[in-house]
């Protein structure tokens, strides 16, 4: 996938209130292919790295076969 084509937006996993989970890393990321409008969001683990590349992997399968993915 070409990189320009590709939106990149980190989101807090669980908005919260405060207490414990106050100062927590967001770790849950959205992919936008742009050309396309296919959105991929993921927040599964605490690993930026590996919901990025969750991600990624589903918009290049949306991308492929788009029976799972939603466009806008």
């Amino acid at each position: 996938m070409n990189p320009a084509h590709l939106k990149i937006t980190v989101r807090d996993r669980h908005p919260s209130l405060g207490g414990q989970q106050a100062v927590s890393t967001p770790s849950g990321v959205l992919v936008e292919h742009l050309p396309t409008g296919l959105r991929a969001f993921c927040d599964q683990g605490r690993s930026q790295l590996k919901n990025k590349s969750i991600a990624m992997a589903m918009i290049e399968y949306g991308k492929n076969f788009g029976d799972f993915l939603l466009s806008t």
